[in-house]
């Protein structure tokens, strides 16, 4: 995500916890089977925006509509108005 979109680590760290949050993730998951591009966009957009037959058209997703309660492991709660938004 930080090569592809340009976003910081900060950034990225709150949309992969957002992303996951709740899942259990173990080596037959299909997180493992992907390319991390694919991730990077799925993420990003989102994966009922069915990116991937239209990427052009996909939007990413504001940080401003990802829960808010997402934390960095030694860090206060990451705050989306400090990042970019699309």
């Amino acid at each position: 995500m930080i090569a592809i979109f340009g976003i910081s680590e900060d950034e990225a760290v709150v949309r992969i916890n957002a992303r996951f949050v709740g899942q259990t993730l173990t080596g037959d998951d299909i997180i493992f089977h992907e390319e991390a591009g694919f991730w990077a966009r799925d993420i990003m957009y989102g994966p009922e925006s069915f990116w991937w037959n239209d990427e052009a058209a996909a939007k990413v997703i504001p940080l401003s509509a990802l829960p808010q309660s997402i934390y960095r492991p030694g860090r206060d709660r990451v705050d989306p108005d400090e990042h970019r938004e699309d």
